[in-house]
């Protein structure tokens, strides 16, 4: 039933797709010249060429790798040692219910907190909670700690992707967002062999210890990523938008002009 049901979602997607026509933008000319290899440079470049968007990429997919092999890994162990699949639903219900709770939260942090003390806030309680689950190494534990470890991340999803689409002008908001979603998708098969070579190798409690190191050691490096901490809140991300425009790192922008009206924000994890 899970796969129907997957089946089902990517099929409909793909007639939804098919059922976009034109640009929604309006530069139709301009996108059908465009060669895809030629745009696809274009959006690199952008991304490479904007120091927080570099340091925020590998960072990323550091922390994706390790908290997901972290939840790989206790999954297997419970399926190894006989846990019964309700129990094991309820490991992942845990999960559901932190990140359903912090989306409710996630409009209110962004616009009061910094974005950049706000994504290292959040990314700190979720490697202090993988610690927690590595010292305990128990069930209860993993129900307790894990909506709370995940409670801040939908905000720095938000805050983020939202800081993305506001300085990123209009021709570009498609190809940041294929850039940093071909970033996740890369990082995606190293999560299950990540996750279960250390479990096979090492077991449980030295697979946890070695993942939520590296969750700390890398929040650690992204507490000194400077372009970060001067991210404040939606309200001087137009300014930021302005300042980036004004640097020339925009392709066809005119210094000291006013920013251009952001597209949708890019989806991110």
């Amino acid at each position: 039933m899970p796969l129907a049901g997957a089946a089902i979602g990517h099929a409909a997607t793909a007639v939804c797709t098919w059922l976009v026509r034109e640009p929604l933008n309006g530069d139709v000319a301009a996108a059908r010249a465009t060669r895809p290899v030629a745009a696809l440079r274009e959006g690199l470049r952008f991304v490479w060429s904007v120091p927080l968007f570099c340091a925020l990429l590998g960072l990323f997919v550091v922390i994706n790798v390790a908290f997901g092999s972290l939840m790989v890994g206790i999954n297997l162990e419970l399926v190894r040692t006989g846990t019964a699949p309700l129990l094991i639903g309820l490991v992942d219900l845990a999960v559901g219910v932190g990140v359903l709770v912090g989306a409710v939260l996630a409009p209110r942090l962004v616009a009061r907190v910094r974005a950049g003390a706000l994504v290292v806030a959040a990314l700190g309680v979720l490697a202090a909670g993988s610690v927690v689950m590595a010292v305990l190494e128990s069930y209860a534990a993993y129900l307790a700690v894990l909506p709370f470890a995940l409670l801040l991340v939908p905000a720095v999803n938000a805050g983020l992707s939202g800081y993305a689409a506001a300085v990123t002008p209009p021709q570009l908001q498609g190809r940041l967002a294929s850039v940093l979603g071909l970033t996740g998708l890369a990082a995606g098969p190293l999560v299950p062999l990540v996750g279960s070579g250390l479990l096979d190798r090492f077991g449980l409690g030295t697979a946890l210890a070695v993942l939520a190191g590296l969750l700390v050691v890398t929040v650690a490096v992204l507490s000194s990523v400077r372009p970060l901490w001067r991210v404040g809140t939606p309200d001087t991300w137009a300014d930021d938008a302005a300042a980036l425009a004004a640097s020339g790192v925009v392709p066809g922008a005119v210094p000291g002009a006013g920013p251009t009206e952001p597209g949708a924000p890019p989806s991110g994890r």
